[in-house]
């Protein structure tokens, strides 16, 4: 059970979060992979872009990111909680947040 909403069950909390991040965390993985394979074919360097730009993408990365993850987690989440459909927005703004950061 869990503490704060005692009719979801962990395991499909815990279930609903790796199935979600599994791609999650592929697809997020694919641009720096697709960015070294190609300096490795082009035997440059690829030039990073502007700070700014990295900052940008890392929240609209994030907001994707938040809402793959908490689409997943919703689906659990809302049979147990009122208006659990803010979780969505709530972590798409968060992981939105949180991503410039971490970069």
């Amino acid at each position: 059970m869990h503490p704060w909403f005692p009719a979801i069950r962990r395991s499909a909390s815990w279930l609903a979060t790796l199935v979600a991040a599994l791609p999650a965390y592929g697809l997020g993985y694919l641009p720096s992979t697709m960015m070294s394979m190609g300096e490795q074919s082009a035997g440059a360097p690829v030039t990073e872009p502007p700070q700014w730009v990295v900052l940008l993408l890392a929240a609209g990365r994030g907001a994707v990111a938040g809402a793959a993850l908490s689409s997943a987690q919703w689906w659990v989440l809302r049979e147990s909680a009122r208006r659990a459909g803010l979780w969505i927005p709530a972590n798409m703004l968060a992981w939105a947040c949180g991503m410039p950061v971490i970069f």
